[in-house]
């Protein structure tokens, strides 16, 4: 019944800090209030230096862990391949946005709320 943003990352991956604080901002105003589901799906072989990085960037939403691209196809499900971005997924569990990066983060998800 609420809009979902994955975020597929993984620091073999690289990351961006940009992304990472758009997450943090949509978070702490649409998150917290519940209007707004993030979900970090991370694409590392090693999760103790993911969850190590979660805790070191505050990163305060639910995050799974896959495993590398090689183990999952999950991330090949969105059409990514090999590198990280964010999908939406709207209240009515449709596709929204793939392949989210930047700006483009930002706004999709602020067209989708402007839009309610």
């Amino acid at each position: 019944g609420k809009p979902v943003l994955l975020h597929f990352w993984g620091l073999s991956l690289g990351y961006s800090t940009y992304d990472l604080q758009v997450l943090k901002q949509f978070q702490d105003s649409y998150g917290s209030s519940g209007r707004l589901a993030i979900l970090g799906c991370n694409l590392d072989a090693d999760t103790n230096n993911a969850v190590q990085f979660v805790k070191n960037q505050s990163m305060t939403w639910p995050q799974t862990y896959l495993g590398s691209w090689n183990q999952t196809p999950i991330p090949g499900m969105f059409g990514l391949q090999g590198n990280t971005a964010c999908i939406l997924i709207d209240a009515e569990g449709r596709l929204a946005s793939n392949q989210l990066r930047g700006r483009s983060i930002r706004n999709a998800v602020m067209n989708m709320f402007t839009n309610e």
